[in-house]
């Protein structure tokens, strides 16, 4: 299999999980406006302003404050362009340059269809705070920017993620984005399968065959009735179809994480 067959598959998951929360919202009704998209541009330069006079115990929560709202900014454009392709471009070529000029980097990539910001408030702020709901959103943000960023088309970068995302389960596992960690993990276990099978490791092929399946149950079993649980089931399904056609190696159902 080619490395772009990789990035396609990974790309078509992250369209199709920011469609799940776009599906959310009457299409019919307008995402993006003059309106929101100045509240939001509001709120990045007054938190900018305040960090630049915050005391020690102060600066945690605008850090915290300012990556939630550059990161919402991020799926608010990633959302319009989902419904409505690029109808607001000049909104969205301004969001782009007010936020570049706040010194928030949001980053547009063309083959995933999606708005990223760089996370930077976030790890600033998770230098400082690791315990409670919003170290867990904060920490749980950035697996998601690490997720949509990359290609899934590199062993060494995967495993690293999927360690983050392990750590994570561990420190948070009763957060609730906990489930949405899980199927993150389960996608880089899948992706891992495809490489070391492509490779010819079929040991380790075997191995994350079986961990993505594993990892996929878990989710369906501890979250039911969930979307999650929903999500889990159908990838847990295509994934099992993948294996079937597959003949250089044919994990069970037994293996672990």
């Amino acid at each position: 299999m080619e490395k772009t067959n990789y990035m396609s598959r990974r790309v078509l998951f992250s369209i199709a999980l920011v469609a799940l929360v776009v599906s959310s919202t009457m299409a019919s009704e307008v995402i993006l406006s003059a309106e929101n998209l100045n509240a939001s541009l509001k709120q990045i330069q007054r938190l900018q302003a305040g960090l630049e006079d915050a005391t020690q115990d102060e600066r945690p929560g605008l850090l915290f404050q300012l990556g939630v709202t550059a990161d919402d900014l991020a799926m608010l454009l990633t959302n319009e362009v989902i419904v409505y392709d690029m109808q607001q471009r000049g909104l969205i070529d301004l969001a782009m340059q007010r936020t570049e000029e706040s010194g928030v980097a949001i980053l547009w990539f063309p083959e995933k269809k999606r708005f990223i910001y760089d996370g930077a408030a976030f790890r600033e702020y998770l230098e400082m705070v690791r315990e409670g709901d919003e170290a867990a959103e904060g920490a749980f943000r950035l697996l998601e920017i690490e997720f949509f960023q990359s290609d899934g088309n590199d062993i060494e970068s995967l495993l690293l993620a999927a360690e983050h995302k392990k750590q994570y389960l561990l420190h948070y596992p009763d957060y609730s984005r906990a489930a949405e960690a899980g199927i993150l993990l389960a996608v880089d276990y899948r992706d891992l399968w495809r490489l070391y099978r492509d490779s010819g490791d079929h040991e380790n092929a075997q191995r994350y065959g079986e961990n993505t399946l594993t990892q996929f149950q878990q989710i369906a079993e501890r979250y039911p009735g969930t979307r999650e649980a929903r999500i889990a089931e159908g990838l847990f399904q295509r994934f099992e179809a993948e294996l079937l056609d597959d003949t250089s190696v044919t994990p069970d159902n037994t293996g672990g994480g």
